[in-house]
């Protein structure tokens, strides 16, 4: 981080990396924004239960916009885990109400719909006597 100081103003900090050489671009004054979250749930319960549980959250969560696409989108397989992408539309000033109902709701559905979480991974260990 480098301190400059100016006659206008006490102290600009001009950060270093790719912040300062990256392009910025300022979402919040767009209106409309995205709302980026990732679930994951054990792959016992099967890619379309929880993407159409996690569907129903999206589809009733207030804040969010009706005529947008939303994505559930399956990103990554493990042995014991399904992970999804979750895209939602909401408005700039919905951001934190929207990331925080979707959560709660999805915590909730998963519970009702009897989603279950992934199953820790089984280790076998062998001790030598």
């Amino acid at each position: 981080m480098i301190k400059r100081k100016f006659r206008s103003h006490p102290r600009y900090f001009i950060p270093n990396g790719p912040l300062s050489t990256s392009p910025i671009v300022n979402i919040s004054g767009k209106g409309k924004i995205r709302v980026d979250m990732v679930f994951a749930a054990g792959s016992q319960n099967g890619a379309d239960n929880i993407r159409y549980s996690v569907q129903k959250v999206v589809d009733a969560c207030p804040t969010t916009f009706r005529g947008s696409e939303h994505d559930v989108l399956v990103t990554k397989l493990t042995e014991n885990s399904i992970f999804f992408d979750v895209r939602v539309w909401t408005l700039s000033e919905n951001y934190w109400a929207t990331y925080y109902d979707v959560h709660e709701g999805i915590s909730r559905q998963f519970a009702t719909d009897g989603i279950q979480a992934p199953k820790p991974a089984e280790i076998s260990v062998a001790l030598k006597q």
